[in-house]
């Protein structure tokens, strides 16, 4: 699992090929490709 801070958010691969990644948001979990979270 990698991680990654974007905008004083962490984010969190799932997996082991790190292709989808999600972030916790006022509670909320969202999760896409990093460029998809990123764009949130």
């Amino acid at each position: 699992m990698a991680l990654a801070s974007y905008r004083g958010f962490t984010l969190k691969s799932i997996g082991s090929s790190n292709q989808v990644w999600k972030v916790t948001i006022k509670n909320r979990e969202l999760q896409g490709t990093l460029a998809a979270v990123k764009r949130v």
